[in-house]
């Protein structure tokens, strides 16, 4: 995920571990990446807990680490 988002792994650790505040062009490139909207990212309750079910198209990931 840190090489799909052009991040080294500890700032994208910071991230994950609530360290740091995420911009509005990181989340849209961390939903992008994922392939679910913005809203879906901050949204709380099951989709929150139930994440990568809302995606898109559950490949994308994996999609996107073979560009």
């Amino acid at each position: 995920m840190a090489a799909l988002l052009d991040l080294s792994r500890q700032a994208y650790g910071d991230i994950e571990r609530d360290n740091v505040n995420v911009s509005i062009d990181r989340l849209e490139k961390i939903a992008e990446v994922l392939g679910v909207t913005v809203t879906d990212l901050l949204s709380l309750g099951d989709k929150v807990s139930n994440f990568f079910d809302q995606c898109s198209n559950p490949n994308v990931i994996a999609n996107n680490l073979n560009q």
